[in-house]
């Protein structure tokens, strides 16, 4: 793998794009920007974009006390339609579009063809396989899950999703990342369901076979 541009632990500071600015976009690039980093959304959606700082003053009034630097940070996020124009001069750029695998594949295609070869890529997929995701790249190497558990700006855990093949090294600097924004990184190879959605669906197996079987009450 060959060494990014910006050494083998990521920046402190620098510019993020986020793609896609739904909710979960939304929490990740508040997040990205509230840790001093320069975010970028971008949607192609424009609606989506005028909507951006009125959805995410819930997320941010949970991570700045006073209203008027909440209101500087928000404000300070670029809203941008142009994908090309968006990633420019980024480090990273992670998507957070609709849980798509058809959508997925052809934006990290488009995004392995416009960006250069020592931009990180990641998805913040919650299901699908990101060897399946990056099928149509070149170049896979800088392809991540960076997988935010919901609601992101509450839950302090981090999947951090690697294929077979992920250098070890893309791995570290992920992990190096997101204890930038005071998360906790939890590095799976790749699986149906990764780790938190598997730990949840068997938990919730259980406590609806214990109600089925008598043993406890839907009621408190």
């Amino acid at each position: 793998m060959k060494e990014f541009a910006f050494g083998t632990e990521p920046p402190g500071s620098g510019r993020i794009c986020v793609v896609g600015a739904g909710f979960m976009g939304c929490v990740i690039a508040t997040l990205y920007a509230h840790h001093g980093y320069d975010a970028v959304i971008c949607d192609s959606n424009q609606t989506m974009l005028d909507t951006y700082v009125e959805r995410a003053r819930p997320i941010a009034a949970g991570l700045v006390e006073n209203s008027d630097a909440s209101e500087a940070m928000l404000a300070g996020v670029t809203l941008e339609p142009d994908l090309a124009s968006a990633v420019e001069g980024a480090f990273l750029v992670h998507e957070a579009v609709q849980e798509s695998l058809e959508v997925k594949q052809a934006l990290f295609a488009e995004l392995d063809r416009i960006c250069p070869e020592n931009m990180v890529l990641a998805t913040n997929t919650s299901s699908f396989l990101i060897s399946d995701i990056a099928a149509q790249m070149t170049r896979k190497e800088r392809m991540m899950g960076i997988h935010y558990v919901t609601p992101g700006h509450i839950v302090p855990v981090i999947e951090l999703i690697h294929a077979a093949d992920t250098p070890a090294e893309l791995v570290a600097w992920s992990r190096k990342l997101v204890q930038n924004i005071e998360h906790v990184g939890v590095a799976i190879l790749e699986r149906p369901g990764f780790l938190v959605n598997r730990i949840q669906f068997a938990m919730l197996t259980e406590i609806y076979r214990l109600m089925d079987e008598g043993l406890v009450s839907r009621s408190p």
